[in-house]
């Protein structure tokens, strides 16, 4: 199985197709291991390759047995790769699966389903996701968060996406740069400048007012909501507000 494993990273470095090696596995009836089917769903998932990842998939099922949900890699890739390759039933139906061995999803399986409510602008779901996540002993991770509000700005719900930032500064997680840069992205999208102004408000009082790329997205935001004349610059990534 080594020797297909080194294929697989080679195939996936020079961006080859990955279905004949996979059939030449299943004609060989090679036995695959975790870690393998890992690399292949991964490989799948970021090439989009929904036929051949959607086989794997079912063939680890049918080969790796418990050992699908007790191992978290495992289960997470499975879930990304439907994410990925926009198969959101079957990414929450793997999620859901770990209760009927007793077990949890970890922070990596909230966020990455969260992700994929995100990007599909399915709100109840990810409302309901989110409601979940808070009545559970998980430390709050910003991964997650970032990703529920991301979701809420994506349904038009920047005041829910404001308000998880704010809860971020004051009670942590704290956020990190894309935290800042989804909620913006939001405003500028939408040009809703009443929220743009808070956000900005708080990028003033974080690390991030000397950061790259967060001053560049409130430019962009500045600019579309029609507010240039109220950003001023300093030299380089240096960057205050005239508010």
């Amino acid at each position: 199985m080594h020797t297909y494993s080194t294929l697989i990273n080679v195939y996936k470095k020079a961006g080859h197709d990955i279905t004949g090696v996979w059939n030449e596995i299943i004609a060989h009836r090679v036995k695959i291991t975790a870690q393998t089917y890992v690399s292949l769903l991964s490989y799948c998932g970021d090439t989009r390759n929904r036929y051949v990842g959607n086989q794997v998939h079912t063939h680890m099922t049918q080969n790796l047995g418990e050992e699908m949900y007790t191992n978290h890699y495992v289960h997470n890739t499975s879930i990304k790769f439907f994410v990925k390759t926009a198969q959101m039933e079957r990414a929450t139906q793997v999620f859901r699966a770990l209760e009927n061995f007793g077990l949890s999803p970890d922070n990596v399986s909230y966020a990455l389903l969260m992700d994929g409510y995100a990007t599909t602008n399915d709100l109840n779901s990810g409302e309901q996701l989110y409601s979940a996540y808070k009545k559970i002993q998980l430390t709050p991770n910003v991964i997650f968060l970032t990703a529920a509000a991301k979701m809420y700005a994506n349904c038009g719900m920047l005041d829910k996406s404001l308000s998880i930032l704010i809860d971020m500064i004051n009670n942590g997680p704290h956020p990190n740069e894309y935290t800042f840069i989804v909620i913006i992205s939001a405003c500028f999208t939408t040009q809703n400048w009443t929220v743009g102004e808070k956000v900005s408000e708080l990028v003033e009082k974080s690390a991030f007012r000397t950061h790259k790329t967060v001053p560049t997205a409130l430019i962009k935001m500045y600019t579309v909501c029609g507010k240039l004349d109220r950003f001023a610059f300093r030299q380089g990534a240096q960057t205050s507000y005239i508010l």
